[in-house]
């Protein structure tokens, strides 16, 4: 509901979406690969889903972009996520590189949760 909202306050036009990270089950640190976005405007969001999150664990997690695919800095980091299910929207007010991914580390005493993350942005602009 929230990510719709945001995206009607942007006046996106035709909105489109990247997949960062989609795991099921994920147990262990994962980097996405590199995904293309060409020439896009400033109008990005972040959005987080973790479910099925065992109680013991921690999610930090983060989009990165690069303007060659081998040089990365982080573009926006999410709350942490602990022990319970959460989802998180970031707006993104800079500019974003060409290629993008995302990172998810997982800590506690048990490392388990389905993590997605996407990257919401309008194709007009």
């Amino acid at each position: 509901y929230n990510l719709c909202r945001i995206l009607k306050g942007l006046k996106m036009a035709t909105n489109q979406k990247k997949s960062l990270i989609s795991s099921a089950a994920l147990a262990a640190n994962l980097t996405g690969d590199s995904v293309g976005l060409g020439s896009r405007s400033k109008a990005f969001i972040g959005w987080i889903k973790a479910a099925n999150v065992d109680a013991a664990t921690t999610i930090t997690a983060k989009i990165e972009h690069s303007p060659d695919g081998t040089n990365w800095k982080t573009v926006t980091t999410f709350t942490n996520i602990v022990g319970a299910a959460a989802t998180e929207e970031k707006q993104i007010t800079t500019n974003v590189f060409g290629q993008v991914r995302g990172v998810v580390t997982l800590a506690g005493a048990t490392k388990l949760a389905d993590v997605y993350i996407d990257l919401w942005f309008d194709d007009d602009k």
